[in-house]
């Protein structure tokens, strides 16, 4: 085994830290209510209220603000300039409303003829506008640049998943640190080429800070209702775990640092909803979620028992109320398609990546489930808490006792939610935990276990003579999502066509987090590679340079 160590780099304010370096982050006074309803906005902490009223107020007294935003990896992005505020609804001039008929018995026939004239043209003219604002509005939606996050359903027939055969003699390794190491010319691979592709990693270190607060405070933080509410961790420095059928023939910085994987979080999640459906806890992806939650009885952070300053139905989260809630399928949910609307945990759907023009905020017209593409933590978090209710027990507990324990993952990981998400289950206060890092919290792992896992998936859920993941529940996750070809279920990404990493086969997919990290599984190379904290934009070249060593199966 090739074992590349290198000294992490020091950066200011990477130790010894105190609170006064970015201020005390802001908290709830109390949990925010889950709408599903049309009132998106509303909740229980008067904090959360201020907050509302201060972003609205200044995105309609400001041109200049919620101009910009922030993509998947933190990275600033400029927006065009919004979209003005909706003006007054249509109203018409006092001096066209009829007045009061005189009391003349031929002048008062007169007059209601002249006013049921009055109306029938007013009526027309009143349609006619209406109508014309309707074309106008129609236009102006049609021309927001949407972009890949938005991207419409493509014309064709349905995408199928990659196939592959697993082989009948391919190794497990055992639990802990009893994985079999082998050089890289054992496996095939040009060891020369494989040191060239760790440092290429190494060097393209992700410019944020590796204090994950900071980091999250100067991308995500600056969205609407963007502080964070959960766990941060200072991370280490460039870590990774390289897999060629199935043994350790790489490790480079600190692959046994426990850090936050983001959004690598959200392929848990969607494994425990695997696990599920395959149990037949839930019958089928196909059902609507709304069938298997009831009302959630919600608990105030810090406090001794119920919140009982809240009012009485405040403490009930109903996030499948709503009429288009309803409609929601577990597939709607896993793909990403869903178009959820409300709030949960303090957090409104249209303040994760919120769109440019701030009069979509509030009350937009919602979408087909199934037929849009957004990436949205507040609805993946409402996944969360819909599985938490199907399993009526701490996720964490289920990761751990389906995939994590029987793939000999270490006991060092941890997977938490907020400090406001904690509910009441069959009689006991159970925290819902999150998909990812957005506001914090989420997976906390290290590279080996994340290598376990990613090899759990490139085995399509066999590990030695146990199936813990369903042949069909993996030709599922790694279906394209027809609304999102390099989109499978969460968070399983594509190569659909090549497009998500050109230099990688097409059958290849990505576990992919913000920071960024990713697990790459490579079914044509058996390859996983495990790379913790590169810049996004070196991914596809770290691949390009790991393959480039591959010499032979």
């Amino acid at each position: 085994m090739q074992r590349m160590r290198a000294e992490p780099e020091r950066r200011h304010g990477d130790d010894q830290r105190g609170r006064h370096d970015i201020g005390e982050r802001r908290k709830p006074q109390a949990f925010g209510r889950c709408i599903g309803g049309t009132r998106p906005l509303t909740f229980v902490a008067d904090g959360f209220a201020d907050d509302r009223k201060r972003a609205l107020r200044g995105a309609e007294d400001s041109g200049e603000s919620r101009r910009r935003g922030w993509d998947g990896n933190g990275h600033e992005i400029e927006y065009r300039p919004g979209l003005p505020v909706p003006e007054a609804p249509l109203r018409q001039p006092d001096s066209v409303l009829p007045s009061r008929p005189p009391p003349s018995y031929i002048d008062g026939f007169v007059m209601r003829v002249t006013l049921l004239m009055s109306i029938t043209r007013l009526h027309s003219q009143l349609h006619a506008q209406l109508r014309w604002r309707a074309v106008v509005a129609a236009g102006l939606l049609a021309s927001i640049p949407m972009g890949g996050a938005l991207a419409q359903p493509p014309a064709g027939p349905p995408r199928t998943p990659p196939t592959w055969t697993v082989p009948v003699d391919a190794y497990y390794p055992e639990a802990g640190n009893a994985w079999e190491t082998r050089s890289a010319s054992r496996v095939g691979l040009d060891s020369v080429k494989l040191a060239e592709a760790i440092q290429f990693a190494i060097a393209a270190e992700a410019r944020a800070p590796r204090d994950q607060e900071i980091g999250q405070s100067q991308s995500f933080g600056r969205e609407p209702f963007g502080f964070g509410i959960g766990s941060f961790r200072t991370r280490g420095a460039p870590s990774g775990v390289i897999l060629r059928r199935g043994y350790v023939v790489a490790e480079w910085g600190e692959p046994e640092n426990v850090d936050m994987t983001h959004s690598v979080t959200k392929s848990f999640l969607s494994t425990v909803v695997g696990v599920a459906v395959d149990k037949g806890l839930i019958r089928s992806v196909r059902d609507t979620v709304a069938n298997y939650v009831g009302p959630i009885l919600a608990v105030s952070a810090g406090a001794i028992g119920l919140n009982a300053e809240a009012p009485a139905d405040g403490r009930w989260l109903k996030p499948f109320e709503s009429a288009h809630n309803r409609r929601l399928t577990w597939d709607d949910m896993l793909r990403q398609v869903s178009d959820w609307e409300g709030t949960l945990w303090g957090k409104p759907d249209w303040a994760d990546r919120p769109a440019q023009q701030t009069a979509q905020w509030l009350g937009r017209v919602r979408t087909t489930p199934g037929s849009t593409y957004e990436y949205n933590d507040v609805r993946v978090n409402v996944l969360a808490l819909a599985a938490l209710n199907v399993w009526r027990r701490p996720l964490p507990e289920v990761l751990r006792e389906h995939i994590m324990d029987p793939i000999g993952a270490s006991p060092t990981w941890r997977w938490y939610g907020y400090d406001n998400s904690w509910v009441v289950i069959d009689g006991r206060t159970v925290q819902a935990v999150s998909g990812g890092g957005h506001w914090g919290g989420g997976m906390f792992i290290n590279a080996r276990d994340m290598a376990r896992f990613g090899l759990l998936t490139l085995r399509r859920g066999q590990w030695k003579n146990r199936r813990l993941l369903s042949e069909a529940w993996v030709s599922q996750a790694l279906t394209p999502t027809s609304a999102q070809l390099t989109y499978g279920y969460m968070n399983w990404f594509l190569n659909t066509d090549k497009k998500y990493a050109a230099a990688a086969p097409a059958n290849a997919f990505f576990h992919v987090g913000n920071g960024t990290n990713i697990i790459y599984c490579d079914p044509t190379n058996d390859i996983v590679a495990v790379v913790r904290w590169i810049e996004n934009g070196s991914v596809n070249g770290f691949v390009e340079k790991l393959l480039a060593a591959v010499q032979g199966k």
